[in-house]
C-alpha cells in the first residue's frame, strides 16, 4: 500500500513528486525503522473499508513535539486514500480514526495537518472536523500548505 501510494502521480499530486521505485524502498525503510524504536514517535495504520475489510489507503501519527507555537505535545497526522475511496465520504471517517488514536495511545494536547491549498475538498474536511487554521498565508512555493491544529477537547466536544 506505502508504494501504491507513494508512486501514483494522483495520489501525490497535493503532497509532493511521487516517489521512483528505489526512493520509496529507502522511505518505506526509513518508516519501518522509525515504527521500531521506543519511544515511539511515529505510527502508520492501515485504512480498511469496513464492508469488505479492504484496505483502502494509510493514515500517519508523525512529527511528535513539545511546540511552544500550538502550547504543548503536538504531533501531525494525515490519510491517503487509493483513487477508487476518494470523493466516497470515506475521508472523514478515516482522518477521525486516526486522530483518535493519535489522542488514546500518545499525551498529545493537539495534532495538526497540513493540507495544500489547492486540495479545496480537503481543507473543507479538516474543517469540519473541527481542526482551525493556523496560518492565514500558506508556506509558498509550488506544494503550497496551510496548517491546521486541532485540540483534544475540540475533538472531543466533536
Amino acid at each position: 500500500m506505502y508504494r501504491a501510494l507513494y508512486t501514483d502521480p494522483d495520489t501525490m499530486r497535493e503532497v509532493g513528486d511521487p516517489l521512483t521505485g528505489s526512493a520509496v524502498e529507502k522511505s518505506f525503510a526509513i518508516c519501518l525503522r522509525a515504527w521500531t524504536r521506543q519511544p515511539l514517535r511515529r505510527a502508520m495504520l492501515a485504512a480498511t473499508h469496513s464492508h469488505d475489510d479492504a484496505t483502502i489507503g494509510l493514515g500517519g501519527i508523525f512529527n511528535f513535539r513539545e511546540d511552544p507555537t500550538v502550547d504543548g505535545a503536538c504531533a501531525e497526522v494525515g490519510v491517503m486514500l487509493v483513487a477508487s475511496a476518494r470523493a466516497r465520504g470515506l475521508g472523514p471517517e478515516a482522518l477521525r480514526a486516526v486522530i483518535a488514536c493519535a489522542f488514546s495511545n500518545f499525551s498529545l494536547d493537539k495534532v495538526q495537518c497540513h493540507v495544500s491549498t489547492l486540495n479545496t475538498r480537503s481543507e473543507r474536511m479538516v474543517a469540519r472536523i473541527g481542526f482551525e487554521p493556523v496560518d492565514a498565508r500558506p508556506d509558498p512555493g509550488p506544494f503550497a500548505n496551510r496548517t491546521w491544529l486541532l485540540s483534544r477537547e475540540r475533538f472531543t466536544l466533536a
